[in-house]
């Protein structure tokens, strides 16, 4: 049995690659993409083009110009003439209808994610799309089935529901969803969400289309490129991955995202005045940490420098740089046990100012606004969620992720998770108990994920990669990039996603290759940001 403590600590966490907030089970079970081979499926025969009900867009979607629609598929593509569901769409018109090429398909990735946040110019993270793309393209956003805007699921995302048996996590879940829209639940998975965008490109008149897919959104992408490699003409795949990942090593990518950010303030030390070293900016962070939470963040410090031996070790030399490197992993968990051991009822995780370096180091577009709330004196603040609207995407993210291939159990991660939550509070505890696999336990795949293909596709894919993104680490991509024979373009630097923050070089690669298919260039400079 899994009590009601054990899954406390994975309400908060952040989904396996866009930091989305997720309830337990589906940061327990979130994409994998599989450890088994995933099936052969075969490709749903055509059915009617339907009809497209136009409408208000909602206030997320307020992009000038935008459009929005929907159209009724079936709920069941194996059962065509049966239950229909809704699925919503936006369409932003080419500011050039003259020099239009095409409809661009994007997704933003998830699963679970809402394409309105592409659309929405008061976003955290606003899109900034190509220039030449804008101008020439019909950015068409489909809304994910289970999500607001299309069907949504109904379900009670909370620990309640998973505290009874850990042997059937999913299953609780799964059946809950299914209360108010039997058979839903089992349906909202890759290969339909890859068949609702074949039905909105029949709603729409057009006999191919191109795709732009982001982290989770590659793998749709490929999805769909694999099972209709006729109807698909160009493909960007922003932040791929390996299929068969298990997501264990978004905890190095993570690690490398909080020393990079402190890397960065350190160099904007006459802005923060935080520390001249990454060392000296993680102390600083760490000393607010154990401020407000009783205890010190176990993310491992950055590698120090001469200037950060202390005086006590000062004629040590690169021989003290040694030893503290060594040393450093070990000594904060060591620091963190005794400092709970003397102050019960401390954990890191009561800190904002973890949570906020949690969710924004790996975004630097995020960094200025991060290192200004640690730097100031005031108390940081979390950033307001809506728990209620994000609920659907909590469940979607949990039945695409497990429908789309069976999860094998892995003790070890099991076991790390857990002494991550019960004991230190550790920030990472959330990738082993995905990569455990326990959250999909009672849900059994009914429409598998394909194997990815680009060997069907008269243009290859551009696949861009950034070297230092902590969701989708760069060492993780070529098993897609070889399925899909894409061209790599690589990013130096960290961000996850990069295709649309307005790097110019980056922008004018896309808008080659959407132009005409290819792309000479291979590497570009990432986004440095700037102090505010």
């Amino acid at each position: 049995m899994c009590t009601l403590t054990t899954l406390r600590y994975v309400v908060n966490m952040s989904s396996f690659i866009d930091n989305k907030p997720l309830a337990a089970v589906i940061a327990a079970s979130a994409l994998t993409l599989g450890t088994m081979t995933p099936a052969v499926v075969p490709t749903v025969s055509a059915t009617p083009a339907q009809s497209i009900t136009w409408e208000a867009c909602p206030s997320e979607v307020n992009e000038q110009g935008a459009t929005c629609g929907r159209i009724d598929v079936p709920m069941n593509y194996s059962d065509p003439g049966g239950k229909k569901i809704s699925v919503g769409f936006v369409k932003l018109p080419a500011k050039n209808p003259g020099k239009r090429r095409g409809s661009l398909f994007v997704n933003p990735g998830g699963p679970g994610g809402s394409v309105y946040d592409l659309f929405d110019t008061t976003a955290d993270r606003k899109t900034i799309w190509p220039g030449h793309t804008r101008e020439e393209w019909d950015i068409i956003g489909v809304q994910p089935r289970g999500l607001k805007g299309s069907t949504p699921v109904d379900c009670n995302v909370s620990t309640d529901l998973f505290q009874q048996d850990i042997t059937n996590v999913g299953g609780n879940l799964q059946a809950d969803c299914n209360a108010t829209n039997p058979g839903y639940a089992e349906t909202i998975n890759t290969e339909n969400t890859a068949e609702d965008w074949n039905q909105v490109r029949q709603a729409l008149g057009e006999e191919k289309i191109s795709l732009y897919g982001m982290s989770y959104g590659t793998f749709l992408s490929s999805v769909y490129a694999t099972a209709y490699p006729q109807h698909t003409d160009k493909v960007v795949l922003d932040a791929g991955y390996a299929p068969d990942w298990d997501f264990s090593d978004q905890i190095q990518g993570r690690n490398d995202a909080f020393n990079d950010f402190f890397a960065w303030a350190a160099k904007h030390d006459d802005v923060y005045h935080m520390g001249t070293t990454p060392r000296a900016v993680y102390n600083t962070w760490s000393a607010r940490v154990v401020a407000e939470s009783g205890t010190n963040p176990t993310v491992p410090p950055p590698p120090a420098q001469t200037s950060d031996v202390p005086d006590a070790l000062g004629s040590t030399g690169q021989f003290g740089v040694d030893a503290m490197n060594a040393t450093g992993a070990a000594s904060v968990a060591t620091q963190g046990l005794f400092s709970q051991l003397t102050h019960p009822g401390a954990n890191q995780q009561n800190s904002p100012s973890l949570q906020l370096a949690a969710s924004y180091v790996g975004t630097p577009q995020k960094w200025p606004e991060l290192a200004a709330a640690l730097a100031s004196p005031e108390p940081v603040t979390m950033p307001s969620q809506e728990e209620d609207a994000s609920r659907p995407g909590m469940a979607v993210n949990l039945m695409v992720s497990c429908g789309d291939r069976k999860w094998p159990i892995q003790a070890d991660h099991a076991a790390a998770a857990l002494w991550a939550q019960a004991v230190t509070g550790d920030v990472h505890a959330e990738r082993h108990l995905i990569a455990s696999g326990i959250g999909c336990n009672g849900i059994e795949p009914q429409r598998p994920a394909r194997q990815i293909s680009g060997a069907q596709l008269a243009t290859k894919p551009l696949q861009i990669q950034g070297t230092r993104d902590s969701q989708a680490p760069y060492w993780n991509f070529e098993k897609m990039s070889t399925a899909m024979q894409s061209h790599v373009l690589t990013v130096d630097g960290p961000g996850h996603t990069q295709g649309l923050d307005g790097n110019t070089a980056l922008s004018e690669a896309i808008d080659q290759y959407l132009r005409t298919g290819k792309t000479d260039v291979t590497r570009v400079p990432g986004i440095d940001p700037q102090p505010e």
